[in-house]
Formats: C-alpha cells, structure tokens, sequence
C-alpha cells in the first residue's frame, strides 16, 4: 500500500460541468513480487509512478461531482534478487470513473476507481505486461 500525492484544476465548461486537468505522484515502494523457492529469489517493488490524466465532470446533485477520467501512467519497477537486477520502466493508459463530495468550502473527499494497462516490456528473457485495479478513497483540499 502506498499514498499519493495529486494536485488538479478545474476548468468551468458550464454551470454543471468541468474538465479536471490534473498529475499524481505515488509516495511508497510496494512490494509486486517477492518469490524465494530456496534457490532463487525474486523481488520486484515500485520505485517510482506518476501519472497525468483529464476526467470531465458534471454535478449531479447540489455539491456532488462525479466524473469520468483518462489518464497516461509512468511506472519503474526495482527488481532484485538472485535472477533479477535492475529498474525497468513502463508505459500505459488508464481509466475510470469517480466521484467528489464536498464536505464544505475548503475540502471535499473522493472515492475513485481505475484500470490501469501498461505496455508489455521485455526483461530478463520474460515478457511483462503489468495491469493494475485501483480503488481509492482520499481527502482534498481547494485552493
């Protein structure tokens, strides 16, 4: 599990809708992988991952926003262990949906989900092609 970090602006398409145009940064090195059979040992952690996304809005309800997203993913990838050295770096795209509720002026809380299809890459003779599911629930602040 890790955190990230994220910051946005909104741009006013009309009294109801919005384009948030925005970048995030993930804070933490989860662990993808730690295989160990006695012999050989494998470990992959996150080292890095940001990405930059569009997600237009409408306001459904009085201070209820909740919008679709697009978004373009940077991943490096730390591998370790006895077969295994080195970062390897990949690409993707993601999307999904999520909402905004405004809790008052200054803050509002969002719960989010996305799908997340990175390039395949070759590495160590193996072919990778990571995927990731996420669900995210946070705090944000307006400025």
């Amino acid at each position: 599990m890790g955190f990230t970090f994220g910051a946005d602006y909104g741009l006013s398409l009309s009294k109801d809708n919005v384009l948030l145009v925005g970048a995030t940064y993930n804070v933490g090195s989860p662990k993808f992988l730690n295989f160990d059979d006695g012999t050989d040992t494998i470990i992959l952690k996150e080292k890095s991952a940001w990405s930059v996304y569009v997600a237009p809005g409408t306001e459904v309800v009085k201070d209820v926003l909740v919008y679709a997203k697009l978004s373009y993913h940077n991943l490096t990838v730390k591998a370790s262990g006895t077969l295994i050295e080195g970062d390897q770096d990949f690409k993707g795209f993601g999307y999904g949906v999520g909402s905004r509720i405004n809790l008052n002026k200054t803050t509002y809380m969002t719960v989010e989900f996305q799908q997340i299809n990175y390039d395949k890459e070759r590495a160590v003779g193996v072919d990778w092609k990571p995927t990731a599911t996420v669900g995210s629930v946070g705090i944000g602040f307006k400025f």
